[in-house]
């Protein structure tokens, strides 16, 4: 792999998944009653914040959204 690629992919915490990517997202961690997903899709590439966070935008809500808070629906 070449040094852009490794960059790129490391920037992205080895979330690869493109932009329309269908997602399941929970507001809080861990899964609570009060506090149920959503469905919905990425809107973005994700990129890593300065503290090494990745995010990406998904449609329904406004910012970066961790990707820890998402599960790719297949």
């Amino acid at each position: 792999m070449n040094k852009v690629k490794q960059r790129k992919q490391s920037t992205r915490g080895g979330w690869t998944h493109p932009v329309g990517t269908p997602v399941r997202y929970w507001s809080v961690l861990p899964p609570s009653e009060s506090f149920p997903p959503f469905d919905t899709v990425t809107r973005s590439e994700a990129w890593a914040l300065g503290d090494g966070s990745v995010v990406v935008l998904i449609k329904g809500r406004t910012g970066g959204v961790w990707v820890d808070h998402l599960e790719v629906i297949k």
